[in-house]
């Protein structure tokens, strides 16, 4: 039996530390190199020139040195710290040492986004024309900024103060920066994961060309593609997602996000085909198939994931969008399939379902709206659930919520072997509790707000503060039914 119990509090070291160096971070000093070097590593990436092949060399040869004496942290640390530096201070960082540069270059670069087609945007993907810098190019989101809104007949919505010739110029200036970004991005053979962020505006004839162009050179390598578009513009797109340029995808998530105009019932049939035409060439190699946010029936495309028996994760995050007036839709997931729910409203949908296959069930809603069903039907749901994951927001239960649960959870064949829950207040009745409910726990974690006395911790020792007499009573008690015995002090 492995128990994890936390104390649920914010983590805030990595910040306090970020916060601390980003203070202590003196202007770099510099051998043999001009002077301009350190301005240019001391401004933000908005403002900052080009950085050339010679001064990333500089640094790895130690010409750029640093005064600094920084403490020896573990590199994970040194990465969370990073994340939370402004990226002036990344930049100021990376001439510290050979560790700080590589890590402070995987955050700079690691992840890249394409948002806008002048200033640092364009400087980021002229940037990334360097070899030493695409290689360390793992994930690109492409959210561009510089399109026009798209009308409800489809069509660009331009300013009308916009002169024709200075719209002219804006659209040579978006075409040569595709250009350069595709050539830049061409070099980056580490490209694992790519996202695609398109709501409600107009697709130009050049960045289809770019995506598609995009997706041909770099899309054998990807590992992860995210979707995320109104219906609209991804009836305009989909055709570039084509699955034979994706041969190693093994994640897809498709975001159908909420429209500012109505759909009608073409459309939604138009999408799902090609959803369906996008996800079925892929059954040899995805894994894991997310759907969030869909405003239309699904049940023509879960009744084909029959023909994906390799997926070991389906994510359904549906938040809005869905209607009562939809038929309930079936699912089918096979014994290794991880299911998650991130709607209450979704999963009372599903419950009334028999999922007998299922081991593994992630759900991350509100208690309160499913409670009451999941308490009733998880032992006819998924009977065979060996995995049980409660988290999401408002997803701490009290003693009766938490009591009801377990009854529910009893009720089946008891073969739960992994429960991570969080509660309100914790005591050690309520390891008794679990331990009859649930004999054979394997793996219990644990999260509470409060520790709370039980009565015998009341009644045992009044000589005991409070702290001592609940963990007197923890160490105290049994638990025979997980072949626990009596806890033990160990110094330590």
């Amino acid at each position: 039996m492995y128990l994890r119990i936390c104390y649920a509090r914010p983590n805030c070291i990595a910040h306090t530390l970020a916060a601390a160096l980003n203070k202590l971070i003196p202007p770099l000093s510099l051998r043999s190199t001009p002077s301009s070097i350190m301005q240019q590593l001391q401004l933000s990436l908005e403002s900052t020139p080009l950085v050339t092949e010679q001064e990333i060399n500089d640094i790895f040869q130690g010409k750029i040195v640093h005064k600094l004496n920084v403490p020896d942290l573990p590199a994970e640390l040194w990465e969370e710290i990073l994340s939370y530096l402004p990226r002036g201070s990344v930049w100021r960082m990376i001439g510290i040492n050979r560790l700080l540069f590589e890590l402070g270059m995987k955050e700079l670069y690691g992840r890249v986004c394409l948002t806008n087609c002048v200033g640092a945007g364009l400087k980021t993907f002229q940037q990334i024309g360097y070899a030493n810098i695409a290689s360390r190019v793992r994930s690109l989101c492409i959210k561009p900024t510089f399109l026009p809104i798209m009308n409800r007949k489809g069509r660009a919505v331009h300013d009308p103060r916009e002169s024709r010739s200075l719209r002219k110029k804006r659209k040579s200036e978006i075409q040569s920066f595709l250009k350069t970004a595709l050539t830049s991005l061409s070099g980056c053979a580490q490209l694992r994961e790519l996202n695609v962020v398109v709501h409600d505006q107009y697709l130009s004839r050049s960045l289809v060309v770019f995506l598609r162009k995009l997706l041909k050179r770099v899309g054998v390598n990807l590992e992860a593609l995210t979707i995320d578009m109104t219906l609209l513009s991804f009836l305009s797109v989909h055709h570039v997602f084509d699955p034979k340029h994706l041969p190693k995808l093994s994640t897809l998530t498709i975001k159908i996000t909420e429209s500012r105009f109505e759909t009608s019932r073409d459309q939604a049939r138009r999408a799902r085909k090609a959803l369906l035409n996008i996800i079925h060439p892929l059954n040899g190699t995805l894994q894991t198939l997310a759907f969030e946010v869909i405003d239309f029936n699904l049940s023509e495309i879960f009744q084909k994931l029959e023909q994906l028996p390799k997926l070991h994760s389906l994510e359904l995050r549906a938040e809005v969008g869905f209607s009562t007036s939809y038929p309930p839709f079936t699912l089918s997931p096979s014994s290794n399939t991880t299911l998650t729910i991130s709607n209450g409203w979704l999963y009372n949908l599903l419950c009334v379902q028999h999922l007998p296959k299922l081991r593994e069930l992630v759900l991350e809603v509100d208690y309160t709206s499913i409670l009451e069903s999941l308490a009733s039907h998880v032992h006819t749901f998924v009977p065979r659930l060996k995995n049980l994951t409660l988290t999401g927001q408002r997803s701490t239960l009290d003693h009766l919520q938490l009591s009801s649960l377990l009854n529910g959870l009893a009720g089946g064949d008891k073969g739960l072997e992994y429960l991570k829950i969080s509660i309100a207040g914790f005591s050690p009745e309520h390891m008794v509790l679990f331990a009859t409910s649930l004999p054979n726990l394997k793996t219990l974690d644990l999260s509470y707000k409060d520790l709370w006395m039980s009565n015998q911790s009341l009644l045992r020792r009044t000589d005991l503060d409070e702290d001592e007499a609940i963990y007197e009573d923890f160490r105290t008690r049994s638990y025979p039914q997980w072949k626990v015995g009596r806890g033990t002090n160990s110094s330590g």
